[in-house]
Parts: structure tokens; sequence; C-alpha cells
């Protein structure tokens, strides 16, 4: 049986934080922020976290919802234009207030400062998405959960990259799966892409048929409490060529590679260059356009970010995705994509749906 949440812990940690020596309050506003540090799903809140107290913010449709499931937070309406927050802001003499920034809009901003001329605002984008970035064994499970689901409907799709259905058709096919497996709801737009158009990363299914002699490139996830999973396979229908098979090789190896190379407290660049390396050494990299990789969790694309030059570090707890691909314009393209989570026995493989190299 999955334990439940422990938000206390959560707001002890952001309590901890280097952030909070420099502020009397936080004031979080970015919705799965929200969700991870208080368990309220509503459409419509926000939380202030001082040193002493947790509020929550809500309106009048998710009062008593948010009473109820987030009971260890004072509930209180939201009020228009910040107006109940200032005079909570005034009645705790919070002076130095940190915000989120990238999470609020410039009328929302304006309204803020307008109304509470002496708080002082201070920016702190990235502090709970760094330690988001780190997952305990609850949102591991979750993330498991939704992994298994993605293998079950990539697993049951595959069959279906056949030769005059289109990539819309097997969207809807794989979004109907993901369902009757049990996700949530569809992460990101299902890509699908078939012929040259597997030569684009996110290529959005249109009504290209599928041929004899495509690649098929086919990137999804699901959902399970929130948790969202990210899986990639390629097919070629029908029997593959030379090229295809040394394309696909090439991919396979850089991935391999990779995780056989991930490493606790590793910097991401340096997992990221290792794989590059492989396809560079085969006579590729211009073709490897994007990064390794990039976390997941409540969101498809977290930290750790595994891409050039990022500074984040793989820490025991990190889930991520290996995803190296080739995208050779005019020929196809070939991405394999797989979760994996860093564990302190090693790294664990959360993914594990077969990779076919043709249909």
């Amino acid at each position: 049986m999955i334990k439940q949440v422990d938000y206390n812990s959560r707001v002890s940690n952001i309590l901890m934080d280097s952030c909070f020596a420099a502020i009397d309050a936080m004031l979080i506003l970015n919705t799965d922020n929200i969700a991870y540090m208080s368990g309220f799903l509503g459409s419509n809140g926000y939380l202030l976290l001082t040193k002493k107290t947790k509020y929550l913010f809500t309106d009048s449709r998710y009062i008593r919802y948010a009473k109820e499931s987030c009971p260890e937070w004072i509930v209180k309406p939201i009020g228009r234009e910040f107006s109940f927050l200032s005079e909570l802001l005034l009645e705790s003499k919070i002076v130095k207030l940190g915000y989120e920034s990238r999470s609020i809009s410039h009328h929302d901003f304006l309204n803020l400062t307008n109304n509470n001329p002496n708080v002082y605002l201070s920016e702190i984008d990235g502090v709970i998405e760094k330690l988001r970035s780190v997952k305990d064994e609850i949102e591991i499970e979750y993330l498991h959960r939704a992994c298994r689901i993605a293998d079950s409907a990539m697993t049951k799709l595959i069959p279906q990259i056949i030769p005059g259905i289109t990539e819309f058709e097997l969207s809807l096919k794989l979004e109907h799966y993901l369902r009757d497996y049990g996700s949530e709801k569809i992460p990101f737009d299902v890509i699908i892409g078939a012929g040259l158009n597997s030569a684009l990363p996110h290529h959005k299914p249109g009504d290209t048929m599928l041929a004899q002699g495509d690649n098929v490139v086919i990137d999804m996830g699901a959902t399970v409490k929130g948790y969202r999973s990210d899986i990639s396979r390629t097919v070629r229908i029908g029997p593959p060529d030379d090229r295809y098979e040394e394309i696909y090789g090439v991919v396979l190896e850089a991935q391999s590679f990779a995780q056989s190379n991930i490493a606790m407290n590793m910097i991401a660049a340096d997992l990221d260059d290792i794989a590059r390396s492989v396809i560079t050494k085969h006579g590729y990299g211009e073709y490897f356009i994007h990064g390794l990789g990039h976390g997941l969790g409540l969101q498809v694309h977290e930290y750790p970010m595994i891409i050039p030059n990022s500074t984040d570090l793989l820490l025991e707890g990190s889930v991520f995705t290996l995803e190296p691909g080739i995208y050779i314009p005019g020929w196809g393209g070939i991405r394999i994509e797989d979760v994996v989570s860093l564990t302190s026995d090693g790294v664990v493989s959360l993914t594990s749906a077969e990779k076919p190299m043709y249909s």
C-alpha cells in the first residue's frame, strides 16, 4: 500500500531552503507547485507560506474542498486583486515577499505591487521546482504506474502500425489505449511522425498516410495522480534497409551507453555528452538536434534537464528520460526514449516496452 504524502515535510524543506533567509514569506502561484506543497487541485488559488503559518487562498467554489483536502492549511477567500492577501500581509507585518514571477500575469503583478506599496518583492522562481526534482517513494510509484500504462499502450499500438492508416487515426487509437489502461489524462499531445515527418521531433499527427518503408516515430505518455510518463519508439514498416539498421543501431547504442554510465551526483550535461559522443563518433552528430533527456514528475519537463551546458545534478530520487535521436531531412528520423530512476542501488528502468526495429 502506498503511503500518504507528507506535505508537512515538503513545507519544512522549503522553510529550510536558503531563500527563506532573505524573505519573510513565500507566495506560491504555480499550479503544480501548489499541488506539490498542499495537495490542492482546484483551478483557482495560491499559497502564502510564512515561517509560522500556511495559508491557502481560493474562491467560493473550492472553499469546502480546500478545507477537507488540505486540513493543515488555513483556508481563506481569494478576494479580488489580492485584497485579502494584502490585509494579511499588513496584519502579519510581512515586508519581504518571495513570489514566482513566471507564474503571474502582468495585470496581477501590478495589482500585487500597487496594493502592497510597503512590501518588497523578491523572485524565487525554481526554488520549489529544484526540490521537486528529487522524488520520494510515493512519487516514484506514481511515475512507475504511469510508465506501465504507457508501456501497455505502446505494446498494443505497434501492431496497428500498418500501411493505409493515417498519423491522426493512429494517434486516436493510442489515446484510446492510454485511457483504457488507466491514464487520468493525456499529459501532452501525442506525437506520431511517419515517413519524412519522422525527421520532425515534435510533429503533430495529420492526414499523412503510412506507407511501406516509412519510419514511424511514436512519442506519448500517461498520467497517474498527476505524474506523467514519456516514452518513444520508432518502427519501420516492412523490412529495414541497411541505412535504417545502421542509424537505429547508433541511437540504441547511444541510449544504452548513456544509461550504463549514469552516476550519482553526475552533472547532467556530462551524461548528454556521453550519448552525443556515440552519435558523433558514427558521423551523425549534426543530426542529434535536442538534448538527451529531461526530468519527469507533475510536469513533462522538469529538473534535471539532460542537455548541453546543464549544471543540474543527477541525485538519488532523480527520474528522467533518455531519448537520443537522429533526424535527417529528406530521409526521416529515429528516436528511442525511456524513463529511468536513480536509486541508492543504481539505475532502474521505469519503462520496459519492447523496441521492435520494424513491424
